[in-house]
């Protein structure tokens, strides 16, 4: 159960995560998004669906959306690529180039895993040095609380569309029920749904963070 947790609460397998396809369990392969904010492989989406003309729905959440509704994910098809070369990238056995000692520990100052030696040394002597496993868990615990923060954001972004939908709705009743009534003014009080790609931008920014953290290695 220990080890579960652990594995759960690490940054890269939480990104891996939110990278796979909930059909076929896999990276996502072309992915693409419905009106609901959920994506898929482009393949998976339309294989479940069939042969069906009608509207259909959102494997995940059952919402109804027509079939030309897919929107290319461009920012979740480069984060994907950005997972992969970082679940493929080589581990190579940390050391010190300069004194063939093990890097067991980390340089804040300078951003840099170092060596017992190297701690020594004039350009490290007055620096800030941790134990390579403590700073290690400092920066997963950092990344951890950012992804934290942008679920929540891509939660707020999606209640806003609901909410949006919602007034859509009741103007278009109203228009209905007394057209007089409607104005311009109510029909700009719609409230603006955020800009698209923001949540799979800042995903990616973070995804950048892992890729170039110097601690990566030791994860």
């Amino acid at each position: 159960m220990a080890t579960a947790a652990a594995a759960a609460l690490d940054p890269v397998k939480v990104l891996q995560e939110e990278a796979t396809c909930p059909i076929c369990l896999d990276y996502f392969a072309d992915p693409v998004t419905l009106d609901c904010g959920h994506n898929f492989c482009r393949a998976c989406i339309t294989q479940n669906w069939g042969e069906s003309v009608a509207n259909v729905s959102c494997p995940q959440c059952r919402e109804i959306c027509p079939r030309g509704s897919l929107k290319p994910n461009r920012q979740l098809s480069s984060m994907v690529d950005g997972i992969k070369r970082l679940s493929l990238a080589p581990r190579a056995e940390p050391g010190c180039e300069e004194h063939q000692e093990p890097l067991k520990l980390f340089c804040q100052d300078d951003c840099v895993p170092i060596c017992v030696v190297c701690s020594m040394a004039k350009e490290h002597r007055a620096h800030t040095v941790l134990p390579i496993k403590e700073a290690v868990q400092d920066y997963k615990e950092k990344l951890q609380s950012r992804l934290e923060t942008l679920k929540k954001e891509r939660d707020e972004i999606l209640v806003q569309k609901l909410r949006g939908e919602e007034k859509t709705q009741e103007l278009l009743v109203g228009l209905a029920v007394n057209p007089a009534k409607v104005t311009g003014e109510r029909t700009g009080a719609l409230c603006p749904k955020p800009g698209p790609g923001t949540v799979g931008l800042e995903a990616e920014s973070d995804l950048q963070l892992v890729c170039i953290c110097p601690l990566s290695n030791y994860w």
